[in-house]
């Protein structure tokens, strides 16, 4: 069981003290795990019914403190871990084993560590390459859960803008003009018809066995009018000025 040695009281000068100094200030070793008893106790307290007196007066007096209690903490926790951070990369730009680590607590330290290994490795990744005239790599690749190897993060998003492509080509593909075939056949193939593509038009067959295409994004080319009309009309095409 956890010796409780917090109060109130105790809590708010820890923060004052953290607060009014540059530097990190020392605390017990197990400030936490009797901190996190203190909020128990006081939650259980809560809880409790009493009479009249208590639940009215006694009980929202209580709810309130418990409320500054956990502020106090997360703000005490916060100034601390910005301390920590910066003490982290003071160590990295000083290359200096004097930053004095003695007031860390055994999670700080971890926490401490960790930070000085990210921040040393980004530092060489980057800084160091580019003054040391070596190539870096500017587009990390971002490993994801997928796959039995995993994906890389630009890989997957070429591929979803494939899938996009093929999708936006699908109205113009779908078929060929075979589906139009009605349409084509009564039209007049005298009359001609500007077009710009809009989204590339793989090669296809004409209703006279003729190759055309393909076509690029943003071609402009004169094709029968009705032809014209079928691509317009799904979405590979618009008329050209």
């Amino acid at each position: 069981m956890v010796d409780i040695r917090i109060t109130y009281e105790t809590l708010f000068d820890l923060l004052r003290r953290e607060k009014n100094r540059e530097e990190l200030q020392s605390l017990d070793n197990d400030f936490y795990e009797q901190v996190l008893a203190y909020l128990k106790e006081k939650k259980e307290a809560l809880s409790r019914k009493g009479d009249e007196l208590f639940v009215s007066a006694e009980r929202e007096k209580l709810k309130i403190q418990f409320q500054n209690i956990r502020r106090i903490i997360k703000e005490l926790y916060e100034r601390r871990e910005k301390k920590i951070i910066n003490m982290a990369l003071t160590r990295v730009r000083t290359g200096s084993d004097v930053i004095d680590t003695s007031a860390l607590l055994p999670s700080e330290k971890e926490f401490f560590d960790e930070q000085v290994a990210l921040f040393t490795k980004y530092r060489e990744e980057v800084l160091n390459s580019i003054l040391h005239l070596q190539g870096f790599n500017n587009r990390k690749e971002i490993k994801t859960g997928g796959g039995e190897k995993g994906e890389t993060k630009p890989r997957l998003e070429a591929e979803e803008k494939e899938k996009d492509d093929v999708k936006k080509e699908e109205p113009v593909m779908r078929g060929g003009v075979e589906e139009e075939k009605e349409v084509l056949e009564d039209a007049d193939v005298s009359k001609k018809k500007r077009i710009r593509v809009i989204s590339a038009i793989p090669e296809f067959v004409g209703l006279k066995g003729e190759t055309i295409g393909p076509f690029n994004k943003g071609d402009v080319v004169e094709l029968d009018e009705a032809l014209a009309d079928v691509l317009i009309r799904k979405g590979g095409a618009e008329p050209a000025e």
